[in-house]
């Protein structure tokens, strides 16, 4: 298999990105030897970064099948959604621990009640 992975024309090579990529090495992996670039859009939901990544860059396709793929209109419907639903800054907020303090709390008596 591959080592490398499209993102628009350009391939980068998946062995070394996957050494800095915060998501780890098997998200790499995962779309080594394929067109990564409408999964990159959908949990990135940002344009990629080539400039920032052309150490990683091994060639350019001679065949652009993004030429004509304008992905403005998507851009522009996530930044509305995230308007009306903004993206966490992080996984879990306080009320996400006080719930599950709570329902941790209720499951210990109910077991301790039981036995």
């Amino acid at each position: 298999m591959s080592n490398l992975f499209q993102i628009e024309d350009k391939f980068y090579d998946g062995e070394k990105f996957s050494k800095i990529h915060p998501g780890g090495p098997m998200m790499i992996e995962a779309f080594c030897g394929v067109d990564a670039t409408e999964a990159y859009l959908t949990s990135h939901r940002k344009k990629f970064p080539h400039d920032k990544m052309k150490g990683f860059l091994v060639s350019k396709s001679s065949t652009n099948f993004y030429i004509n793929k304008n992905y403005d209109d998507y851009f522009e419907l996530v930044k509305r959604v995230e308007e009306v639903l903004p993206r966490a800054e992080s996984w879990a907020n306080w009320q996400f621990f006080t719930k599950i303090f709570f329902i941790l709390s209720i499951s210990f008596l109910i077991e301790f009640y039981v036995h």
